[in-house]
């Protein structure tokens, strides 16, 4: 009986220092497998993954560690899994370890110890049966700080021969950064001025942004383009021939235009415009008359009778004498008669529609022009009617304009935009002075320009 138990007792010692020996220096059977590869110039990772076809073994291992990018080249015929990976890798730091079907590789950094079980099974009960755990790219500690990876969704079945934890300590570092934005509204004392009261003044308001947008000062300048010619009306009934002449010798042109600047302001629906521009108003003049020169009267006998007397006989003759001209001359004049002004607009605007990129509107008003000079011809009062050059004498130096339209404006942003009228103007004073002839314009106008707020 006591052969017996002393026979058991040194078979279990036996047995117990054969699952502690160090793995590294137990050969794993896994390692026994004999493979036959053959790998050219491929890198460490395709030729390991080639391996695991060739032997079902799955491999776990740190790309850093087994320098997965390298190429090499690697042949073997049915030789030991062990020898070829040693012939792989070349490196007597790497060390293997044995999970199940799966093969764990990593560096040995400094000496092993092998710590009890008992620990490890307590860590293990801690982390919810961790016999049935699915890893995917988890990290294991082990006791040479080494990172494994672990590639695949394995199943690992843990047996009281196996050691997966050989430190006491678990240490789970977590870093939580946690960031929060907080804007703080900035509130300006208020003005004593009506602008806080008022929305359209709230520099930040959208309305603010339209109201700025179709109100306040502008600036542009403008074209305008009539169309049209004078009238003529005589100034007593002895002048009705000549102002008839007068009305005869024009005609309409496209040589009436006026150009330039402008300014105004604009409030809600009410607006006032003026500024400043150049305009030539004129007309084609074409007139022709014939003037005798020299000549002589001719006497002719229209009738001839006689009479007697006794025995004598008297003749009478009737006599007539017309004036026969010697020398006429036709004497024609054509010119493109100009008169250039300086005007000031005093105009006012009314908005029928105002939306926030356009706005349609009405404006009239008066024009006070400025004559400073003109080149034109005018027919005389004389007998002949004959044609003469226009002086400053005989033309007002002040003409006074009304016009009135309808226009239209289109904004391209807070300040440009631009605008688009269609007018008519009438002199209401004499363009002459000194002449028995009035003479006064009218004329359609399509006026367009650009603008600018300011």
């Amino acid at each position: 009986m006591l052969f017996t138990f002393r026979y058991c007792f040194s078979f279990f010692l036996l047995a117990l220092l054969v699952f502690k020996a160090d793995p590294s220096g137990a050969q794993p059977s896994l390692l026994n497998k004999r493979i036959t590869v053959s790998c050219s110039e491929m890198p460490v990772s395709s030729i390991l993954q080639q391996l695991g076809k060739e032997s079902g073994i799955r491999f776990s291992y740190d790309p850093v560690v087994v320098s997965a990018a390298r190429r090499t080249t690697l042949r073997a015929v049915n030789q030991p899994l062990g020898d070829v990976l040693k012939a792989l890798f070349n490196d007597s730091g790497i060390l293997y370890h044995e999970i199940g079907n799966q093969l764990v590789i990593y560096r040995n950094t400094r000496e092993e110890t092998v710590p009890s079980a008992e620990p490890a099974r307590a860590v293990l009960a801690e982390k919810n049966a961790i016999n049935t755990a699915q890893f995917t790219a988890k990290v294991l500690p082990f006791p040479e700080h080494d990172t494994v990876f672990f590639t695949r969704r394995d199943t690992l079945i843990v047996s009281r021969t196996d050691t997966l934890i050989k430190k006491d300590t678990l240490i789970l570092h977590d870093t939580i950064i946690h960031r929060d934005t907080v804007f703080v509204e900035k509130t300006n004392k208020a003005q004593k001025t009506f602008r806080n009261t008022d929305p359209r003044f709230d520099r930040n308001s959208m309305k603010n942004q339209k109201f700025k947008r179709n109100n306040g000062f502008y600036g542009g300048i403008s074209y305008e383009q009539f169309l049209g010619t004078a009238g003529y009306k005589a100034s007593s009934a002895q002048s009705g021939s000549l102002s008839d002449l007068m009305k005869g010798s024009v005609s309409a042109t496209a040589m009436n235009y006026s150009v330039g600047l402008s300014a105004g302001y604009d409030y809600l629906r009410l607006g006032i415009r003026s500024g400043l521009s150049y305009t030539r108003l004129g007309e084609a003049f074409q007139y022709s008359f014939i003037q005798q020169e020299g000549g002589f009267y001719k006497k002719d006998t229209v009738e001839k009778y006689y009479t007697l007397s006794g025995s004598d006989t008297s003749w009478y003759f009737v006599t007539d004498s017309s004036w026969v001209n010697s020398n006429s001359k036709k004497y024609t004049y054509k010119n493109p008669n100009s008169y250039r002004y300086v005007e000031i607009p005093f105009m006012l605007k009314f908005r029928v529609f105002q939306g926030d990129n356009a706005e349609i509107y009405g404006i009239g008003g008066i024009i006070a022009g400025m004559y400073f000079g003109g080149k034109a011809l005018i027919i005389l009062e004389d007998a002949d009617h004959t044609v003469t050059w226009t002086s400053s004498l005989q033309m007002n130096p002040v003409v006074i304009s009304w016009q009135a339209g309808a226009g239209t404006a289109i904004n391209f942003s807070n300040r440009l935009g631009v605008f688009a009228e269609l007018l008519y103007r009438k002199q209401l004073s004499n363009q002459y002075r000194n002449y028995a002839v009035q003479k006064k314009f009218e004329l359609l106008n399509i006026k367009t320009g650009i603008f600018v707020r300011f």
